[in-house]
């Protein structure tokens, strides 16, 4: 009876010492459940924070990124105004110059008209007076006057000067047969003109 009393002691202490190692098997397992449960909430919690590092960074590179572009926009601009101000600035001083050139052509043209009219009626003043009359050259300087008439040579002068006086002769005796009331004849700015210059002004 001892024998198997201790027996079965032997069995029982067996089977705690076998369900104490199940035990301890479990508590194991359930460490390492935990651990690994652990572990992977900590990889998922920084997955999430480099998730939400990235986007932040992310969101930093874009706002960095859209200032700059903003920056470049804004240069440009600034150039594209500066370069718009120079150009009309220039064509502004160009259109000014040009009007300088132009007044000043304008006043020496007129100066240039003003000396030769200073030069021709110089010239005819030189010339010798002929008799008091209607067709002498101090009626002839005055039709120039009037008709804006200038001669660039002695020979065209008296040329048109010749023609002037016949035509001015003809016109007195035509208008001396009118009667009363009748349309009479004048002289105009082709009185001194040849028949071949008068074709040309047609």
């Amino acid at each position: 009876q001892l024998r198997r009393a201790l027996e079965a002691s032997a069995a029982e202490a067996e089977a705690e010492a076998e369900r104490a190692k199940q035990a301890k098997r479990e508590a194991e397992r359930r460490d390492a459940q935990r651990a690994s449960e652990r572990r992977a909430a900590d990889a998922k919690r920084d997955a999430e924070q480099r998730a939400r590092d990235d986007k932040r960074a992310a969101e930093a590179r874009a706002r960095d990124e859209k200032k700059a572009a903003d920056a470049r926009m804004r240069e440009e601009k600034r150039l594209a105004d500066e370069k718009k101000r120079n150009e009309q600035k220039l064509a502004d001083e160009k259109r000014r110059q040009a009007e300088q050139r132009e007044a000043q052509r304008l006043r020496d043209e007129k100066a240039a008209q003003a000396r030769r009219e200073a030069d021709e009626r110089a010239r005819m003043a030189k010339r010798p007076v002929a008799a008091p009359g209607p067709y002498d050259a101090s009626q002839f300087l005055k039709y120039c006057i009037k008709f804006d008439k200038f001669y660039g040579t002695q020979e065209e002068y008296d040329s048109h000067f010749a023609r002037w006086k016949e035509r001015s002769k003809y016109i007195e005796e035509y208008n001396r047969g009118l009667a009363p009331g009748e349309a009479k004849l004048v002289l105009n700015a082709q009185a001194d003109l040849s028949d071949e210059e008068v074709a040309e002004l047609a």
